[in-house]
């Protein structure tokens, strides 16, 4: 099942289940001192929406329309912690010590994480010199489960093995069903598997005291991402719909449940020493919108480094 078209004549709610909250069809006002970040949907971009879903239902792919509501104010994020807690590294590289670091959250199973979220941030790596920008792409899973595991993170770093929407998107346009050095080189860059958690092993009352702090860290995030901060669900309603959803699911994922994103592709934009957040926004952005926001997040001693190639 799908939402209902943007400017359709319905306004309410999608069910539970589908990939799409609430405000998703609302434009926001521009944020003052913020550049757009608006263009035409793009329809080919396929996100991964963790709102508001049930783990047991078929996941449904639908245009990512981060463009459309731009990143978080400066508000939004105050005395916010980026939380990066990953299980194990699949790649060589690591993160550098620099003073502003870059982590995406993606999954295998999300073709629009390989359309253009990794994509943007190989090349946004190589703009910046190690010493400046630490970037790393954590692989993480809050549905599929059988195609987001850490055997498929591992056999994409390895050898380029494409599975499930990925794959099949991919030889839909490129007319191939892996990934070459040529296409993406994610050995460029690190690339860890987030840590994932049993729910299920856990005693009831612990596993309810997690869906009740998740479900208020996601409602909050929702209000963040929705349009002058309103769902068209009160805050009973939508609490009770992201209960149900996050119940339904077999772990928690320390990195993506960690920092309540909405989907995948999720960024994280932070300064390392701290771990305060400077920016956290879910879906698409190209390589010189990345390069914009980097260079404003920049302490302002950082901001005269000429771009380079990252050391390895």
């Amino acid at each position: 099942a799908t939402s209902p078209r943007e400017g359709s004549a319905t306004t309410q709610p999608a069910p539970v289940g589908r990939r799409t909250h609430p405000a998703s069809r609302r434009r926001p006002p521009e944020r003052p001192g913020r550049p757009s970040r608006r263009r035409p949907p793009p329809h080919t971009f396929l996100c991964r929406r963790v709102v508001v879903l049930t783990a047991a239902s078929s996941a449904t792919d639908a245009p990512c329309e981060v463009s459309e509501t731009g990143m978080s104010s400066e508000e939004d994020l105050a005395d916010e912690r980026a939380i990066v807690d990953v299980e194990t590294w699949l790649t060589e590289a690591r993160p550098t010590a620099a003073p502003l670091a870059v982590v995406l959250l993606f999954q295998v199973n999300c073709p629009g994480c390989f359309l253009h979220a990794l994509p943007a941030l190989v090349a946004v790596r190589e703009r910046f010199e190690a010493a400046v920008l630490s970037v790393a792409a954590v692989a993480t899973a809050f549905e599929d489960t059988e195609f987001n595991t850490l055997d498929n993170a591992r056999a994409l770093v390895r050898d380029g093995t494409l599975v499930g929407e990925t794959r099949r998107v991919f030889y839909q346009k490129f007319g191939k069903e892996t990934l070459s050095r040529g296409d993406l080189d994610l050995g460029a860059i690190p690339v860890a598997w987030d840590r994932l958690t049993s729910t299920t092993a856990m005693a009831p009352a612990d596993r309810e005291a997690l869906l009740d702090k998740q479900a208020s860290k996601l409602l909050r995030a929702l209000k963040q991402h929705a349009a002058s901060g309103e769902l068209a669900l009160s805050d009973d309603q939508a609490r009770a719909a992201l209960r149900d959803s996050l119940r339904r699911r077999a772990h928690f994922a320390a990195t993506f449940d960690g920092n309540a994103v909405l989907g995948t592709p999720s960024w994280l934009v932070y300064d390392p020493r701290t771990m305060r957040l400077v920016d956290k926004f879910f879906g698409e952005t190209t390589p010189d919108e990345l390069e914009a926001l980097v260079r404003r997040s920049l302490p302002p001693g950082s901001r005269d480094h000429h771009p380079g190639s990252a050391a390895e």
